[in-house]
C-alpha cells in the first residue's frame, strides 16, 4: 500500500512538472494579468500618443485616471499650421461622458443609459475605462494572440501580436461600425515584471505603425478623489451627441 501511495504521488509530481513545462507564454501571461488586475479599482497613467499623417508625426500627451466608475482623461494636441493647441478633457461617472474641447469651447455629452450594452462598453473602453488594459478582453481573445518573451532595451517584456483583427472584432462582438477602423495589426508590449503596458503599435497597410502609444508611467493606487471634480467654463456650448454616437456605431 505504501509503495502504491508513493508511486501515485510520484505520478502527480511528474504530471505537474510536465504541465508546467507545456504552459505557453500566452497562458502564463493571461493567468498573471488576471491575478494582478482583476480586483484593481483605481489606476492612473501618463501616455504619449503618436500619429503619422501624410509624413508628419504628431504627438499628443495624455493623462488618465480611473477610480471605480469615475474616469478622467486629459489630452493636448498641437494643430498643424497654427500656433494653437487643442486641449481636451473627458470625464465620466459611468452614466454620462462629457468631452470638453478648448478650441470651440464646447462640451459634448453622451448619455450611456441610452446606448445598448455592447455600444456602452465600446464607448467606455474608448474613453480609457481600463487604460487600454482589460484582463477580461485579454481572456476573450487570448487564442488570437501570439505571445513571445523578448528583451527590449535591456528590459524583459511580453511581445504580443494580434494580426487577425476581423476575428478579434467578432470575438468581442463589436458593432458593425468597428469594422470601418482601418487597422490590420496590433502589437502590444508589456513589462515582464510589473505587467504594466509599455507600448502599443497600430498598423494599417504599412510596415511601420500609423499610431503608437508609449506608456510613460502607470500606477494602480493613490488616485485622489479631487481629480474628478472638473468644472467646465460656464459659457461653454453643450451638445448632446448620444443619438449621433448610437447611429454611427449601428451602421
Amino acid at each position: 500500500m505504501r509503495k502504491a501511495i508513493l508511486m501515485l504521488l510520484g505520478i502527480y509530481f511528474v504530471a505537474g512538472i510536465v504541465c508546467a513545462q507545456t504552459e505557453s507564454p500566452r497562458d502564463i501571461l493571461i493567468k498573471r494579468i488576471t491575478e494582478k488586475f482583476q480586483d484593481v479599482k483605481e489606476m492612473s497613467a501618463v501616455v504619449e500618443m503618436n500619429m503619422s499623417m501624410m509624413g508628419v508625426n504628431m504627438k499628443m500627451p495624455v493623462k488618465m485616471w480611473m477610480k471605480g466608475n469615475l474616469i478622467r482623461m486629459d489630452s493636448s494636441m498641437s494643430i498643424p499650421g497654427t500656433d494653437k493647441n487643442m486641449e481636451q478633457i473627458t470625464v465620466s461617472d459611468g452614466k454620462t461622458i462629457s468631452i470638453y474641447n478648448s478650441l470651440n469651447n464646447t462640451v459634448m455629452v453622451i448619455d450611456l443609459n441610452k446606448l445598448p450594452e455592447d455600444m456602452r462598453k465600446m464607448v467606455m473602453n474608448q474613453t480609457g475605462q481600463h487604460m487600454g488594459f482589460d484582463p477580461e478582453v485579454f481572456n476573450k481573445i487570448k487564442d488570437l494572440l501570439k505571445v513571445e518573451e523578448k528583451t527590449r532595451n535591456n528590459r524583459k517584456i511580453y511581445f504580443i501580436t494580434a494580426d487577425n483583427v476581423d476575428a478579434i472584432r467578432a470575438s468581442l462582438k463589436m458593432p458593425p461600425a468597428a469594422s470601418q477602423i482601418p487597422f490590420k495589426k496590433l502589437i502590444y508590449m508589456i513589462d515582464y515584471e510589473t505587467l504594466f503596458p509599455i507600448r502599443v503599435e497600430v498598423y494599417t497597410e504599412s510596415e511601420t505603425p500609423g499610431m503608437w502609444m508609449d506608456f510613460i508611467e502607470m500606477k494602480i493606487s493613490g488616485v485622489p478623489d479631487a481629480v474628478f471634480n472638473v468644472k467646465f467654463p460656464e459659457n461653454a456650448n453643450k451638445i448632446d451627441i448620444t443619438d449621433s454616437v448610437k447611429s454611427s456605431l449601428s451602421k
